[in-house]
């Protein structure tokens, strides 16, 4: 954008938000999972998100059977649709395992605060934001230490990051979780106010408060055809060019500050 001649004063990142009003912990309703026959008390492990290969679920699936082998008694709920969904349905058919299909609205808002725990293998995507939706209900998060998922949890304080590949980390940390109720709750605290420090409505208010850059120049748009580098002349008055990078990596950092 910088290229083509508008001001690098006046941009910033806009980091991606939650609606921390509509998923909340206050939408908990214990008919909900009766509807699909699932005991409102049971422990539930949930993941949320596209239901395909590349999202590691085989892994998840594998380390929620391990955590059966045990005797420890819960449940896996599965939300979402995607080209796997039939041949995950089909492989892992028991009774502690439910894939609900897509959920949107409010049944997606009360399958998040229903839950217990929130489980996302995936080691591809860039950010998840189904992670950070999780949270703002109140669910703790257990993630991969690969992808962008890894930079919304604070270890040990809102989720635990993990070797999401090695079923056996996943269900060590699976059962971490299960077998320590007041953990789970003090990081359920934490989950929603790491979440609320990025609802859509405080990341807008900071974005229309940041100040502006002094000295930055201000150039006029070239034509769309004739777009080019500009001269150094030109760009005298601007910030550097890792201003955004650097604005970008303090935005990272915030996740991870419990004061701020």
């Amino acid at each position: 954008l910088a290229e083509h001649g508008l001001d690098r004063a006046r941009m910033s990142l806009l980091p991606r938000g939650v609606d921390a009003e509509f998923f909340h912990p206050g939408k908990r309703d214990p008919a909900f999972y009766r509807r699909f026959g699932i005991d409102a008390a049971a422990f539930k492990f949930l993941y949320v998100g596209r239901v395909s290969r590349e999202k590691n679920l085989d892994a998840l699936l594998t380390s929620f059977l391990g955590f059966l082998d045990t005797g420890r008694r819960a449940q896996l709920v599965v939300v979402g649709d995607g080209p796997y969904l039939k041949e995950l349905a089909g492989r892992y058919r028991r009774p502690e395992i439910l894939f609900t299909g897509f959920l949107h609205g409010e049944d997606l808002a009360r399958a998040y605060a229903g839950a217990d725990l929130f489980v996302f293998p995936s080691t591809s995507d860039t950010f998840g934001n189904v992670v950070l939706e999780a949270q703002a209900a109140g669910l703790p998060a257990i993630v991969s230490d690969r992808g962008g998922p890894q930079e919304i949890v604070q270890p040990g304080g809102s989720g635990l990051v993990v070797n999401a590949e090695d079923p056996a980390a996943l269900g060590a940390a699976m059962v971490r979780l299960f077998e320590d109720p007041a953990l789970v709750a003090q990081m359920s605290a934490r989950a929603v106010h790491n979440a609320r420090r990025h609802s859509w409505e405080l990341l807008l208010e900071r974005l229309f408060q940041s100040p502006p850059v002094r000295g930055a120049a201000v150039r006029e748009t070239p034509a769309p055809s004739g777009a080019r580098m500009p001269e150094a002349s030109q760009t005298a008055g601007w910030p550097p060019a890792s201003a955004l990078e650097a604005e970008m990596q303090t935005t990272i950092a915030a996740w991870h500050d419990p004061l701020s």
